[in-house]
């Protein structure tokens, strides 16, 4: 009987671990603005798998992109708004951040300072994505243009480009100051067993700052975390999972330094 105290606090602790605030960086989840969810009974539905995996806050990343998004800042702050009173009715305490994953271009800067693209929450973190077969020297420019304008720059989906296969390469990126993010897929290797073997390096590494969903819909590629974070607390221990799935993530919102 003397035992149960102990026994009950080992269980709070880890259902509290099963019930992180995870929170999404990375999510198409504004309907009829690009690639993503298509309307907002899509919406809705990837609001609720998001709620059921733990996720209790999300950012909406649309993508400024030339071939795969609208570009209109006005429909999606007019979405934007919309979406959070669906959120509100979703969960307690559910929250939608304002956001975008850029397509870097030679305007990228000026487009940021004059208010033409959207940052992560109104901090000094930007989403950036590049074409998939950039070479590295343009990657590396890019990134270096947007911290040279004040930003900080959160390489999307590392995994996906050819020319940083190479972990060395992470490591200079890492070292320049860039935070990098991986798919949530990846890390269990739902995109190929190339890609999550080289994610996986960089994890133990302690080269990964956020995983995101970068979800796009509520049936192949759903806003899903939670097995994620098992795997990751598996591999590189508790705390880096809490900090990656979600810590992180917290200090962006408080806009303080990851």
């Amino acid at each position: 009987i003397l035992c149960l105290p102990k026994l009950y606090m080992l269980y709070i602790l880890e259902w509290e671990n099963k019930m992180s605030d995870f929170i999404d960086i990375h999510c198409h989840i504004l309907p009829g603005v690009d690639d993503g969810a298509r309307d907002w009974e899509m919406t809705r539905k990837m609001m609720e798998i998001a709620w059921d995996e733990g996720i209790q806050t999300i950012y909406a990343t649309p993508h400024y992109h030339p071939m795969r998004g609208k570009n209109d800042l006005h429909a999606w702050q007019i979405a934007l708004e919309q979406i959070r009173q669906e959120a509100a009715e979703i969960g307690d305490g559910m929250e939608i951040l304002s956001g975008c994953e850029i397509l870097y271009q030679q305007d990228a800067v000026e487009l940021l300072q004059d208010g033409k693209l959207m940052t992560m929450g109104d901090s000094r973190y930007v989403l950036v994505e590049f074409p998939l077969s950039s070479d590295y020297s343009y990657i590396v420019k890019g990134l270096h243009n947007l911290r040279l304008g004040g930003y900080l720059p959160i390489l999307a989906h590392v995994e996906r480009y050819r020319n940083l296969s190479s972990i060395s390469r992470v490591e200079e990126l890492v070292a320049m100051g860039i935070y990098i993010q991986a798919n949530a897929d990846c890390v269990l290797e739902g995109s190929g067993w190339l890609r999550g073997r080289h994610i996986r390096s960089l994890l133990k590494r302690k080269y990964i700052h956020f995983v995101g969903t970068d979800a796009h819909d509520d049936k192949i590629r759903k806003p899903l975390m939670k097995e994620c974070k098992e795997y990751i607390d598996k591999l590189c221990g508790v705390e880096y999972g809490k900090a990656v799935c979600g810590g992180n993530a917290r200090k962006m919102i408080n806009k303080e330094i990851v």
